[in-house]
């Protein structure tokens, strides 16, 4: 079961949002969970919760996959140019 299921609420949900898009501006800053988890620490005030590793592991993953969906959407668009 992932982390954030556990800890649901606005608050949290929010926060996670916030950190997930402060993730993908910062990309060339974070190559791996451990550099993100230190990026976010950095940002915590910003960001308005401080997350735990396992929560920054889900963080990154959804970071990944929404920038891996706007890629495929950008090569889908160019296809049908």
């Amino acid at each position: 079961m992932p982390t954030r299921d556990v800890y649901r609420s606005p608050v949290i949900d929010e926060a996670f949002e916030r950190a997930v898009r402060l993730l993908i501006e910062k990309m060339d800053e974070w190559s791996s969970v451990v550099e993100a988890y230190f990026l976010l620490r950095r940002h915590e005030d910003e960001i308005g919760f401080p997350f735990t590793y396992n929560m920054v592991e889900e963080i990154v993953s959804t970071a990944h996959e929404r920038v891996a969906g706007g890629r495929a959407a950008l090569v889908a668009a160019a296809a049908k140019a």
